[in-house]
């Protein structure tokens, strides 16, 4: 394919421009489409707001903010020809953009549909906590249908929480598939050099045969999961108090959180801070998320193992 000078990529909505770049082709970014979530190369696509990154060769990478929604990008082009790093800046960019004309943040959790009334179950935890066991096996054992493992789209609309797309592929870690017989049963543990938490294996949805969605589904149950192979029996309270706050204004919409997200190339090479973008819009709408999100509540989930959170999750918590 010849390399062509305007690629539009969108994210959920949001459509990010990438000109005076003559190194990337179309091809080359839409390869990363279903590594990065959200990420659709194209020209026809229902675009609720737009965004500019403009490349410019130069010796020094950096990163200057032009107006409030564009980017102008400079450094050489061989450290970006492999289209990584525009990808995930023009997702960064999304994410900040979004908020100004929609609540809908990239959020890390899980989530899965309930088959039975095509509602919502948002899996959160930390890293490692058990939420891709979980939704996986909530999927593959109990028909739910996938929205995403690790990140998911949360928004808030008309006084209803729900998830609208995420990635749907699982990564799961090799102490995963070791810890779980269910997973051992269906996911093979490689060995290798790399530390079994560390060392993730990628499975496809639709590999497996479980289905996933990126339509809208109000979200019925939010749920904080560990997985705690040192606890002796399960143990469900409702979570609540200033961790909860906390770690909820952390996970959703962290792009404009007021961390700093870095500038990278390809390779992954440091060079500061992206410039900060609407960070008023962002705050506004992820308050009134967090704000909802604590209003229906959050029920806290220690289990001793993912069977046991399993059966709560398909009985006692379809109850609730």
């Amino acid at each position: 394919m010849k390399n062509v000078n305007s690629i539009d990529l969108n994210f959920q909505g949001v459509t990010i421009g990438i000109s005076g770049q003559d190194f990337l082709t179309s091809t080359t970014l839409a390869n990363l489409e279903s590594n990065i979530t959200g990420l659709r190369v194209g020209k026809s696509f229902e675009t609720i707001a737009r965004g500019q990154i403009d490349f410019t060769p130069a010796a020094t990478v950096s990163a200057k903010l032009i107006g409030e929604q564009a980017l102008s990008i400079t450094g050489q082009p061989h450290l970006f020809a492999g289209g990584i790093a525009i990808a995930h800046t023009a997702q960064y960019m999304s994410e900040c953009i979004r908020p100004s004309v929609k609540d809908l943040f990239l959020v890390h959790a899980a989530a899965v549909v309930d088959p039975q009334d095509n509602s919502a179950i948002v899996l959160f935890g930390e890293k490692g906590a058990g939420k891709t066991t979980l939704a996986f096996r909530l999927c593959h054992e109990h028909g739910y249908v996938l929205v995403g493992n690790d990140q998911i789209f949360l928004g808030h609309d008309n006084e209803r929480l729900y998830v609208e797309g995420g990635n749907n592929y699982f990564d799961i870690r090799t102490t995963a598939v070791r810890s779980d017989s269910y997973l051992g049963s269906v996911v093979l543990a490689r060995s290798n050099n790399k530390p079994a938490w560390n060392d993730k294996l990628r499975v496809r949805a639709h590999d497996l045969g479980i289905a996933s969605s990126t339509e809208y589904h109000t979200a019925k149950q939010l749920l904080h999961v560990r997985i705690d192979h040192t606890e002796n029996s399960l143990k469900v309270a409702p979570w609540s108090g200033l961790q909860q706050t906390l770690v909820m204004h952390e996970r959703i919409g962290r792009h404009i959180s007021g961390q700093a997200t870095p500038l990278l190339d390809d390779n992954g090479t440091y060079y500061g801070s992206l410039p900060s973008m609407l960070n008023q819009h962002g705050l506004a709408a992820r308050d009134r998320i967090v704000s909802h999100i604590q209003t229906i509540g959050i029920t806290e989930i220690f289990a001793p193992n993912a069977q046991a959170a399993l059966e709560f999750i398909t009985t006692e918590g379809k109850q609730q």
